[in-house]
């Protein structure tokens, strides 16, 4: 693989924007990981179910990396368009039966395979063409654009369901009164519900576009996509329904009232008083 070095050309700006949704991806991967809002933290399983999904994923956007030192390459710019259609069905399926359903992914030989197998595609695959000198995905380009392709159209059957389950449920809340103590967050899945949809259907056409200038106008507006959604995810979007969760949450809320008070009592008594106060004072 040939780093590139011409920095005045069309393939540095490729370079860049992938360089730059990298970077977004890194960033939102930190904060994600690092930051949970106050007192919703002392219930981080509860208000955050997907934390751990989200960062994995947005981390994981650095296995473009091999695009960004040599865009010009056949190889990396193959592995890198065929990236999206391996990756978002699995990130969106992953993270929404997670976050949803609220419970952990069935860990069965199928769901094991669905979660490691692309990684360890793509993985394999950045490996071998940040370090093969021959090219050996193009020879064979129309034998790994079917492979690809069929592997995509695999995955997304999961997603489908995950999202035929989420619609079906946004269906029930819109029609019914439920009385029972729900904590399904209507409104954040109603904004949310045909994200992955259109996430899958960008990414076939960059695959099937097979341009480096639409791949790197994708790459900036996912960006900024990115940034933007981290901060909807950063507060809390579910809803206290139940008693216990209300109680517990009313209880977390007066304890940080009293601790917030101690802390300001605190400051007043260690601020000292001013010299010309103590004089009028005695005055």
């Amino acid at each position: 693989m040939r780093i590139s070095t011409d920095f005045a050309s069309l393939e540095f700006f490729y370079s860049l924007a992938c360089f730059t949704f990298i970077l977004s991806g890194v960033f939102c991967a930190v904060v994600r990981w690092c930051h949970m809002c106050h007192p919703f933290d002392e219930r981080g399983d509860f208000f955050y179910p997907a934390r751990r999904q989200m960062t994995f994923f947005y981390a994981a956007l650095v296995l473009q990396f091999p695009y960004v030192l040599c865009p010009s390459d056949a190889d990396a710019w193959f592995y890198v368009r065929s990236f999206g259609i391996l990756f978002y069905p699995v990130c969106f399926a992953m993270a929404f039966h997670r976050y949803f359903q609220m419970g952990k992914m069935r860990r069965n030989l199928s769901s094991v395979l669905y979660f490691f197998l692309p990684f360890l595609l793509l993985g394999t695959l950045s490996l071998m063409v940040l370090f093969c000198k021959n090219e050996f995905l193009v020879v064979n380009k129309l034998v790994w654009e079917c492979i690809m392709g069929g592997l995509s159209i695999l995955f997304s059957f999961r997603l489908v369901q995950e999202n035929r389950w989420l619609v079906r449920m946004v269906d029930d809340h819109h029609t019914q009164n439920y009385s029972n103590d729900s904590d399904f967050p209507f409104v954040f899945a109603s904004k949310v519900i045909y994200l992955p949809m259109t996430f899958l259907l960008v990414m076939w056409v960059v695959f099937l576009a097979d341009s480096r200038t639409l791949k790197a106008v994708i790459d900036l507006l996912v960006t900024v996509w990115n940034v933007m959604f981290l901060c909807k995810i950063l507060h809390p979007n579910k809803i206290i329904h139940t008693e216990e969760d209300k109680e517990c949450m009313a209880i977390m809320e007066k304890e940080n009232l009293q601790r917030v008070l101690q802390e300001s009592a605190s400051l007043e008594e260690m601020t000292p008083i001013p010299v010309e106060s103590r004089i009028g004072g005695g005055r």
